[in-house]
């Protein structure tokens, strides 16, 4: 009889399946035994050949050669994985194997895996598959007692292999003809676009063009001060003729003036309110996609460090069902296996209330939890209630007490809120104040969420009804805000449901259906992909919120996309029907090549369109900017910038598009051109993500100045504009002292963003000693006069790092009489407190040169600013002043100069200590 071979996509899984089945001899390469040899894949082991291995021609990138669309996708190993490889196919051809099994991760990348190394390895033997959807002993032995036949996966096959190879045909040619059209002599860098990516960017690009062109409307509210009968309240005064909107602004100082008259001249009103009791069902269990949403809300984690953590669970610990997945639900025949889980989970103190709950009262919306329609590939993540997760530490613990919380309230009773709304009338006027109180918590016990104010509540009227009296008011005076910048589980929840924004569960479960972007398993990576491209950033906008937002590089690719009328590259709706066919291709609803047919289709269309516009033509239809304020000509919009109609020989004005970190929209430009200047608006940042407010205005010369609010405040810099030396970073450009600092310029002005600033703690750069430290040796001399945050002086060096920012290097301290004292290395200063500290006085975050601290008498928290030779980012130390710890930070060093990696926490004295990854 001969042998099986069973695949896995990874090592870890192939030792947990070689344990069940008995295959114990352990080589290089895989598991023998006496039936099986189980061996493994490392991820994708074979990737798309490079165009110019098809043919030569293509090693130029040139218009005239594209599409690229070869007739036989080809594939090679993918580096590092050659000898893994050749050992596979050597064991699928081994006389001895007459059957195989496909082990590999139970989705359509999994599937992709497998078939990438069986059409490789030339082979023709039976193939049955293995679905795993759980890691636990029981649930692999069960899986492999009925596996399936490998042709009932021939849609999801040939799905894996439309995916890959559209991605490959899109992404080759529209990069390679965006980057001939868009790329200029200062801008080298590949133009990059593809399927799912490019829709992406479309949602942070039209939000970040709506913050950077609102333009804030005045507006007041009133807040009245009422008595009731044994309690005074608040209430905000509101139009209850107007049925929609923002009911409670007041547009126009008349109007304002008729309401503060009636206060003041009329000293009781009328109270009449209602209270209703509404039910807060529980929500759903976790997919992939709402586990990364909550984790970011909740932990702040970016939904590839979720989905890392959840894998680790999944595949190490044994503690999570698999979480690549799009369901929500359980299947039916589950309803067996919760209560064992259960009573797992009972035996935590942590969980065991909320257990005994389920006990006695009985697990509540099982119809909704255990439902085989809401299933797809794999069931909800929820836990196994096998291993042992009392050791569990950092990432991995906080993932696994949200999936377990999840797990529990899902099947908990709704909790209940009384609605208060009470209407107080002081002559025709009307004032409006609603409390939400939580009356019974139901599932939020288990969950922790506390939305509703439950603190003072508001005591009932006598019969619903009662003469007020009134006490006073107060008039606040307000703008219009523009919209939030979207955060990562806002964007994951968004690609979901096709770029619209969702709220309600059902709804996103319909939309989700008819195709999102991308899917579970791909959206963390699309995220990154987009950031590492350079067209969005992780950012931290001036309340201290995290969010995303997309650069003046991916405003300029979707403003080109968009004019050139690729709605399919960036519409995120259109983009989706292409996820969706996808989806009917894996249900074998439609044909493989009718798919690809279309994507072929499709790519020429993409070249065509890039290839035949000019620059000139993309701004056409759009009507002039402003009046030159050179030469009063007329200025025109262009991908790049807003310029002067004449030629540069004659006026030569030019306003760039992005100014210090910040995209120069249309609105703003306008507003330049019409008044020379502008008011303060947000949406400049700093190298680290930091936003800033700052005005705009023209100088003398017709070039941009950015005053930030800091500078405003001080009278502003004005400095003669001198020529230091070439820039370190680009090497090309000038480095030139200006009003804003020491900033890369070119001759076009728009230089590669490297800069200096102009005071360093207190102490004025002077363009010698810049010239030094952007000299050949990247140093200064010690330097006198710096001032620390506690006005103490001290002396430094300046170094410049390869990222292009300052750092120090101090003098040895001299000895007291005390003998020697441990050197403190100091770090330029950030005067902006970081945010809140979690203490109870909530104290601010702030920098010194030595440590980040609180500044609230009592708060004994400190931290040094380089912890065994690291440096300590702001970020990372907001997180531990906030959460209490940090995620896992590498490269420290140790005493004996080895580099490791830990989590640093507050211990009860204030200090930081050291917790230490699992090996």
């Amino acid at each position: 009889m001969g042998k099986t071979l069973i695949i896995t996509e990874k090592p870890s899984v192939a030792a947990d399946i070689a344990r069940i089945v008995k295959a114990s001899n352990k080589t290089e390469f895989g598991y023998e035994g006496d039936d099986h040899v189980v061996s493994w894949a490392v991820g994708h082991m074979l990737g798309f050949v490079d165009p110019e291995q098809y043919e030569e021609k293509f090693k130029r990138w040139r218009l005239q050669d594209l599409p690229i669309v070869p007739e036989k996708f080809e594939q090679q190993p993918v580096r590092g994985s050659k000898k893994q490889l050749t050992a596979l196919k050597r064991y699928l051809k081994a006389k001895d194997v007459e059957t195989v099994v496909n082990a590999c991760d139970a989705g359509r990348e999994g599937e992709l895996i497998f078939q990438e190394i069986y059409r490789f390895s030339g082979v023709n033997k039976p193939v049955s598959r293995l679905w795993l959807q759980s890691m636990t002993d029981k649930a692999i032995a069960n899986s492999l007692d009925s596996l399936r036949d490998g042709t009932e996966f021939q849609g999801l096959a040939d799905a894996a292999d439309c995916r890959a190879e559209s991605d490959w045909l899109i992404g080759i040619n529209a990069t390679r003809a965006l980057t001939v059209r868009l790329r200029s002599s200062k801008d080298r860098n590949v133009w990059s676009a593809g399927r799912v990516q490019t829709a992406t960017l479309s949602l942070l690009v039209g939000r970040e063009l709506e913050i950077l062109s609102h333009i804030p409307e005045a507006y007041w509210q009133i807040t009245g001060t009422f008595a009731g009968p044994g309690h005074t309240y608040e209430a905000t005064w509101y139009d209850p003729a107007i049925k929609e909107g923002r009911v409670d602004r007041i547009l126009t100082e008349e109007r304002l003036k008729k309401i503060v008259k009636v206060l003041e001249e009329t000293t009781t009103g009328n109270a009449v309110e209602t209270r209703k009791d509404s039910n807060r069902g529980a929500p759903p269990l976790f997919d992939l996609t709402s586990l990364q949403k909550e984790a970011n809300k909740r932990l702040g984690f970016s939904a590839r460090r979720t989905l890392q953590a959840a894998q680790r669970l999944y595949e190490s610990h044994k503690l999570l069902t698999y979480p690549r997945t799009d369901s929500r639900a359980l299947p039916e025949d589950y309803a067996g296996v919760v209560p064992g889980i259960l009573d797992y989970l009972g035996k935590s103190k942590t969980y065991r209330p909320f257990v005994d709950t389920l006990k006695t009262g009985g697990l509540q919306n099982q119809k909704r939890n255990f439902n085989n329609a809401g299933v797809s590939d794999h069931f909800a993540i929820i836990p196994t209630g096998e291993g042992t997760f009392g050791s569990l530490s950092g990432d991995e613990a906080k993932i696994f007490d949200l999936v377990v919380r999840r797990f529990l309230a899902a099947f908990h009773p709704p909790a209940v809120v009384t609605e208060v709304e009470r209407i107080t009338t002081i002559g025709p006027e009307s004032f409006r104040t609603r409390k939400s109180v939580l009356k019974f918590p139901g599932w939020r016990a288990v969950d922790g969420k506390s939305e509703e104010d439950a603190a003072e509540a508001l005591p009932p009227l006598d019969g619903g009804k009662s003469t007020v009296e009134n006490k006073g008011h107060e008039i606040l005076e307000k703008e219009t805000q523009p919209a939030g910048r979207i955060n990562e589980g806002q964007l994951l929840g968004m690609m979901e449901t096709a770029g619209r924004v969702v709220e309600d569960d059902e709804l996103a479960r319909i939309l989700k259906e008819t195709g999102g972007l991308g899917t579970p398993a791909t959206r963390a990576d699309i995220i990154e992909t987009l950031i590492n491209r350079a067209y969005i950033e992780r950012c931290t906008g001036t309340s201290n919120r995290r969010a995303l937002r997309a650069t003046a590089r991916g405003v300029r690719l979707i403003d080109a996309l968009t004019r050139i009328n690729l709605p399919r590259l960036t519409s995120a709706e259109m983009t989706a029907d292409l996820e969706g066919a996808l989806r009917a291709v894996e249900e074998g609803d439609r044909k493989r090549e009718e798919y690809m047919e279309e994507i072929r289709s499709f790519t020429n269309e993409i070249v065509e369109r890039v290839r035949d516009f000019t620059h000139e033509e993309l701004y056409n239809d759009t009507e002039d900017v402003g009046v030159c304020p050179r030469c009063s000509s007329q200025v025109r919009e262009t991908l790049r910038t807003y310029s002067c109609v004449k030629d540069r020989e004659e006026c030569g004005f030019v306003l760039w598009k992005e100014a210090n970190g910040r995209y120069v929209d249309r609105t703003t430009a306008e507003t330049l051109l019409a008044n020379g200047e502008t008011g303060v608006k947000a949406g400049f940042f700093t190298r680290d993500g930091r936003e800033y407010e700052a005005s705009m205005k023209f100088k003398e010369d017709f070039k941009l100045q950015v005053v930030s609010l800091s500078q405003a405040a001080a009278g502003g810099i004005e400095v003669e504009e001198v020529d230091v030396a070439t820039c370190p970073m680009c090497g090309s450009g000038t480095v030139r002292r200006t009003n804003e600092g020491y900033v890369c310029t070119s001759e076009g002005g728009e230089g590669c963003g490297f800069k200096l600033p102009l005071i360093l703690c207190q102490r004025t750069l002077t363009p010698e000693e810049v010239g030094g430290l952007i000299g050949e040796s990247r140093k200064t001399e010690t330097l006198e006069g710096f001032i620390s945050k506690r006005n103490r002086p001290f002396k430094a060096a300046l170094l410049l790092k390869e990222n292009g920012k300052i750092g120090w290097e101090f003098p040895p301290r001299e000895k007291g009489a005390g003998g020697g004292q441990a050197e403190v290395k100091e770090f330029e200063v950030n005067a902006e407190p970081l945010g809140t500290c979690a203490c109870k006085e909530k104290g601010s975050v702030v920098e010194t040169p030595t440590h980040f601290e609180c500044n609230e008498d009592g708060c004994r928290k400190k931290v040094p600013r380089e912890i065994c030779k690291r440096e300590i980012k702001r970020d990372e130390v907001f997180q531990m002043f906030t959460k209490g710890e940090t995620e896992v930070l590498e490269n420290f060093t140790s005493k004996a100069g080895k580099p490791f990696a830990a989590t640093l926490y507050f211990k009860k004295s204030g200090r930081h200590g050291f917790k230490f990854p699992e090996r």
